[in-house]
């Protein structure tokens, strides 16, 4: 048996150019430079390649690689930002909540499917995990600038 439920209708106003490329690209390159510093030899990279039996050779950027991860950057702000328009943050706190929550609800938890059923070191889980959070909190900040 089907049952369909009907909700009340509402009006959900979001401005696509309320925040602009230039703070989308700022965000972008912000989650880029930390990203490089996270996993950098002298930071965690060699911990995490090592955990994930991953080799120098396969760790040196490429050009491809470089552009597909600022492509990822772009998206994640751009829709970080649709998220803190649609829920009304406005201060850099609530930015940060908001993303505290996002990262929670969708990265924390969808990358710990990847250690109980890929079996993925859990400590390689909680370095890409975090970096994910101070990311998406560091992309909330720049963008809270804008809202």
């Amino acid at each position: 048996m089907m049952t369909f439920y009907a909700f009340k209708q509402k009006e959900i106003l979001v401005d696509y150019t309320l925040i602009g490329p230039i703070a989308i690209f700022i965000a972008a390159i912000l989650n880029q430079i930390l990203g490089a510093l996270w996993y950098s030899p002298k930071f965690l990279g060699n911990a995490w390649a090592s955990i994930l039996g991953l080799n120098e050779e396969f760790l040196k950027p490429t050009i491809g690689k470089v552009l597909s991860s600022f492509g990822i950057s772009v998206v994640t702000a751009w829709v970080l930002s649709l998220f803190l328009q649609l829920i009304g943050a406005t201060t850099i706190a609530e930015c940060m909540i908001i993303a505290f929550f996002l990262w929670l609800g969708f990265i924390a938890t969808t990358h710990l499917s990847g250690v109980i059923w890929a079996h993925k070191p859990f400590k390689a889980y909680l370095i890409d995990t975090l970096f994910a959070l101070i990311s998406l909190e560091a992309m909330a900040i720049v963008l809270s600038f804008w809202l």
